[in-house]
C-alpha cells in the first residue's frame, strides 16, 4: 500500500522501524547514513539486516557473501574503505554504543522537520508496546504541539494534545492486539 502511495506521488516520507528491508522489496527507494540527503521516501530508523556499516567511517554497503561467510565463522570483516574496525550489520540494538552510524542525528532531525510540516501523519503497524516506537511518537507529538499543531477532528485527544484512533486527522495508533485506541502520556 505504501509503494502504491509512493507511485502515485502521495507519499512524501516513510519512516520505518522495521529492519527487514521489505520496503525496498516493495519498490520503495531508501535513504541511509552516508547519503547527503534523502534520495527516496523510506528512512530506516533502525537500519536494515541486508546492509553492513563500518562503525569507524560510517560506510554502508550491502551485506555480501564475504561478510556473511565471515559472520558464520565468527570472524571479522575489515572495512574496505578505511580498513579500520570490523563491519557490523546495520541494525540498531538495545543500548547500542554505535547507534549514530545506524540512526544518525540527521535522520531524527528529518523526522521532526517533516512531521512539523506534514498535512497527514499515519502511524502504521505499531503496537507502541516497545519503548523506541513510543518515544518516536511522543517526540513527534511534542514537536507538533510546539509548532501549534495538534490533533484534528472528533478523534483528537484531551488537553495533553494526544491523538487516538487510527483514522481521520492527527497522529495516532491502534494496538496490534485490539481495536481500542491508545493515548500515550507526554
Amino acid at each position: 500500500a505504501l509503494a502504491a502511495l509512493a507511485r502515485a506521488g502521495a507519499l512524501v516520507r516513510h519512516f520505518t522501524l522495521n529492519i527487514d528491508g521489505l520496503a525496498r522489496a516493495a519498490g520503495l527507494a531508501t535513504w541511509h547514513p552516508g547519503q547527503p540527503a534523502p534520495g527516496g521516501p523510506t528512512v530506516e530508523l533502525h537500519g536494515c539486516v541486508r546492509e553492513v556499516v563500518c562503525p569507524d567511517c560510517g560506510r554502508v554497503a550491502e551485506a555480501d557473501e564475504a561478510f556473511l561467510t565471515a559472520a558464520r565463522a565468527r570472524a571479522d570483516t575489515s572495512c574496505p574503505a578505511c580498513t579500520a574496525g570490523p563491519l557490523r550489520p546495520r541494525v540498531l540494538l538495545y543500548e547500542d554504543a554505535e547507534d549514530g552510524v545506524i540512526t544518525p542525528a540527521a535522520a531524527l532531525d528529518l523526522l521532526e522537520a517533516e512531521a512539523a510540516g506534514a498535512d497527514l501523519i499515519l502511524w502504521v503497524g505499531l503496537s507502541f508496546e516497545q519503548s523506541a516506537s513510543a518515544a518516536y511518537f511522543r517526540d513527534v507529538r511534542r514537536s507538533l504541539a510546539a509548532a501549534g499543531r495538534g490533533p484534528r477532528g472528533a478523534e483528537g485527544g484531551g488537553s495533553d494534545g494526544a491523538a487516538s484512533g487510527g483514522g481521520g486527522g492527527g497522529s495516532g495508533a491502534n494496538s496490534d492486539r485490539s481495536a481500542s485506541p491508545h493515548v500515550l502520556p507526554p
